[in-house]
Order: C-alpha cells, then sequence, then structure tokens
C-alpha cells in the first residue's frame, strides 16, 4: 500500500515509485486470486513489472550520477538494483516448485520495494538535495 512515508521529495521518483507498487499490487493480485497463475495475463504483467523496474533504476542511477553522488553510494545502490533483478527471476523461475509461489514471490516484491524505497531512496535523495544546496 503506498504510504507518504515513500515520497522522497523527487517527482519523477516518486511518480515511479506509485506505478511500481501499483504493478506489484497488480501482481499480486492476480497470484493470489490464481487469475492466469502461470499463464499468459501473468506473464505479460511480470514482464511490464520487469521492464518498469528497469527504467526506473536506469533513471535513479542517472540521477546520482549526474547529481554528483559518491562513487561508492552509487555502486552499492546500483549493486542492489542489480541484486533485486537476480532474485527475483531467481524467484519467479521457481514459482511452480514453491509450497507458496503467491506469497513468496508478491512478498518480495512488497518488502523489497519497501525497504528499499524508505531506506536507499530516501539517503539518496537527501544525498541529492544536499549536494544541490552545496
Amino acid at each position: 500500500v503506498w504510504d507518504e512515508r515513500f515520497v522522497t521529495g523527487i517527482e519523477g521518483v516518486d511518480a515511479q515509485h506509485r506505478h511500481l507498487v501499483d504493478i506489484v499490487n497488480q501482481v499480486g493480485g492476480m497470484l493470489l486470486d490464481q487469475r492466469g497463475a502461470d499463464g499468459a495475463a501473468l506473464q505479460e504483467v511480470f514482464k511490464r513489472l520487469a521492464e518498469y523496474a528497469h527504467h526506473h533504476f536506469s533513471d535513479e542511477e542517472r540521477l546520482m550520477r549526474d547529481g554528483g553522488l559518491d562513487a561508492r553510494h552509487q555502486k552499492a545502490h546500483m549493486a542492489h538494483h542489480h541484486q533485486f533483478v537476480q532474485q527475483l527471476l531467481s524467484i519467479w523461475r521457481a514459482r511452480g516448485s514453491l509450497s507458496q509461489p503467491a506469497e513468496t514471490v508478491h512478498g518480495f516484491l512488497a518488502a523489497w520495494l519497501t525497504v528499499h524505497i524508505l531506506s536507499e531512496d530516501q539517503v539518496m535523495a537527501r544525498q541529492l538535495t544536499r549536494v544541490r544546496s552545496g
């Protein structure tokens, strides 16, 4: 569920985060309702999530680079983006053998997105603000 604590103050990032939350909720709804759990509709939503996450991560990484954030922070943040993609693909591929695939996939998505926004993205936003203000 979208929460105002997720707001970073960077309009584009916040809009993308809202959209990611919407897509995660759509994936979760489809998995939990068993609507097309292995079907084309679920595959399409998952594909949209993966593509949008890639787009969002690229935008954040460009913001950090263009904003002049410390290279160590950028490297760690980018590594977490990469790890997310790898973990998500692993869980997605294994969903057929999981005892509770819907809960596992949706739980991972919701938890990762929440923690990432509330921690790393908030830090990124504060750093960008401080760099811009000198």
